[in-house]
């Protein structure tokens, strides 16, 4: 399987404007309209999969029903998603699916963690750029919603963090763009945001 290197950045404030400067500055494109990304995220009764992330424990997973739709405008989710970090590195696995709703409503069965339900929706606006061999996304008006029957009808928490990713399937970029990148490296994860957000003890039953 193909292994590849993520790394995220903070780019709140006046931060945005240099951090675009410097990947066009630097040779990059932008490669896609900006769109909006829609993904309901699931875990188990003990969120395992939060506690995991949250502590960055490897290996570790994250499961996702996702679509590029507004809210207001969704109709199937089309595309599941698990994406694994292990010690060798990060890859993900994306099926195409054709009924969503199943699985929104019975949840799935992990091998790992059990029964999974949905817990959180998340969405947030995507730019998209292509530095060499890196692509480059930039994520920002992300929103968190817990999940629910009456998505239309629920408020959300909204991130004050606008977050930018550099990925590349290339690993052995991965120390290259550290050592030239002039802005600093961080842990992000907009799931365990959105849990630590929506439910203050961080601890919920699904």
């Amino acid at each position: 399987m193909p292994f590849r290197f993520e790394e995220k950045i903070n780019i709140s404030g006046s931060n945005a404007f240099l951090f675009k400067s410097w990947v066009i500055d630097s040779g990059g494109t932008k490669i896609h309209n900006d769109r909006t990304v829609t993904s309901v995220y699931f875990d188990n009764s003990a969120l395992d999969l939060y506690t995991l992330s949250n502590e960055g424990s490897v290996p570790r997973k994250k499961i996702r029903l996702r679509c590029y739709d507004e809210l207001n405008k969704i109709g199937e989710f089309t595309r599941f998603e698990i994406k694994i970090s292990s010690a060798e590195g990060r890859y993900k696995e994306i099926s195409i699916i054709e009924n969503s709703n199943s699985i929104l409503k019975y949840g799935i069965l992990d091998k790992e963690y059990g029964i999974c339900k949905p817990v959180v929706l998340i969405s947030y606006v995507r730019s998209y750029y292509k530095l060499f061999e890196l692509r480059i996304t930039i994520d920002q008006n992300i929103k968190y919603r817990k999940y629910n029957k009456n998505l239309y009808k629920t408020s959300y928490a909204k991130e004050r963090n606008i977050i930018a990713e550099i990925k590349s399937d290339n690993i052995n970029y991965a120390s290259d763009i550290k050592n030239n990148c002039p802005f600093n490296f961080t842990r992000f994860s907009k799931y365990c945001r959105a849990i630590e957000h929506l439910f203050t003890n961080k601890v919920i039953r699904v």
